[in-house]
């Protein structure tokens, strides 16, 4: 295949781009930037930039090297030893199977899909909370991928929410749920966006993170268990405030 210019271009930028290191191996990268000494890069930190910082926890290397050797992993088929620090400070550890590496543009926010053989689920890390990832000289079984889409298939959920014309709420909302399935209707006697959104299961804990950052222009309509814990982590942050 002969690549034009501009797939040339952007070839370099992500070969050169310090977040893309866990992708290619090293050797590979200096070859391939020998051979380009020619192609000028885009300049496309004039056109975006992050907003918010990866994890205050972790650092752009380290999160670099628990990227990389899970997508070695990915790549070789291995199963991993990992060890995860989730956010309320207990230390999950284990063997896992990666499945799959996911990329949030909104929250830059890379998350780290596993499924767990002995419990027969998936799970998702924040891989800013990884401490450890390790390639086991251990095969990935070859029905993985069919036992995976299974567990989705069985595991997907839905929730609705309303949302008001505020604070920037519809286009924040929008964007935070881009990546998920949903069905919008706009209600113009009310000025109100109602969604239908769908996720999985191992994403739980994000979505609630995504509608309590909505702030007061979000209301969920339905099921009563996510109301529930929302009024509840609401609660959880006035104690706080209060005290």
């Amino acid at each position: 295949v002969i690549p034009a210019e501009i797939e040339l271009q952007f070839l370099k930028y992500m070969l050169t781009d310090r977040m893309s290191k866990f992708l290619i191996p090293t050797n590979i990268r200096e070859k391939l930037l020998l051979l380009m000494e020619d192609i000028t890069p885009p300049n496309l930190d004039e056109h975006y930039e992050t907003l918010k910082p990866v994890n205050n926890n972790t650092t752009d290397e380290k999160l670099i090297e628990i990227l990389h050797n899970f997508w070695l992993a990915l790549c070789k088929g291995k199963i991993v030893y990992y060890e995860n620090l989730a956010n309320n400070g207990t230390l999950y550890k284990g063997e896992v199977i990666p499945i799959r590496i996911e990329y949030d543009a909104a929250i830059n926010h890379y998350g780290l899909i596993a499924w767990e053989e002995n419990d027969k689920r998936a799970i998702k890390m924040n891989a800013a909370n990884v401490k450890q990832i390790t390639l086991l000289d251990k095969n990935v079984p070859a029905d993985i991928k069919k036992l995976f889409y299974n567990y989705l298939k069985q595991n997907c959920c839905d929730f609705t929410l309303k949302i008001e014309k505020k604070n920037n709420a519809v286009e924040r909302c929008f964007t935070l749920f881009a990546s998920y399935d949903k069905e919008a209707t706009y209600d113009e006697d009310t000025e109100t966006y109602t969604l239908k959104i769908n996720y999985y299961r191992f994403d739980y804990k994000m979505v609630l993170e995504y509608v309590l950052s909505l702030g007061s222009a979000a209301t969920v309509i339905a099921p009563n268990k996510m109301r529930n814990d929302i009024i509840e982590k609401i609660k959880a942050a006035q104690n706080i405030y209060a005290k």
